[in-house]
């Protein structure tokens, strides 16, 4: 028989997982539709705004590494 604590314990573990597959998951797939609209966009504008829209998706790029880095953390 399981106590209340490990009980808590299982809970709290799912929820991370859960938790973690979210950031990794959902997250990723609107960041990529992100990139591919930002690059589709800078076909199509000056060159100048372009090279802002690639500032842009290098941000993109960061914010993915932070919440790889989070989802990591979370997925123990």
């Amino acid at each position: 028989m399981t106590t209340r604590a490990e009980r808590l314990q299982h809970r709290l573990e799912r929820e991370r997982r859960r938790i973690a597959g979210l950031l990794h998951a959902d997250t990723g797939q609107f960041l990529a539709l992100a990139h591919i609209t930002l690059a589709e966009i800078a076909v199509d504008v000056d060159p100048s705004v372009a090279a802002r829209l690639l500032e842009v998706r290098r941000y993109l790029v960061a914010v993915e590494e932070r919440l790889r880095q989070a989802a990591a953390g979370l997925d123990l």
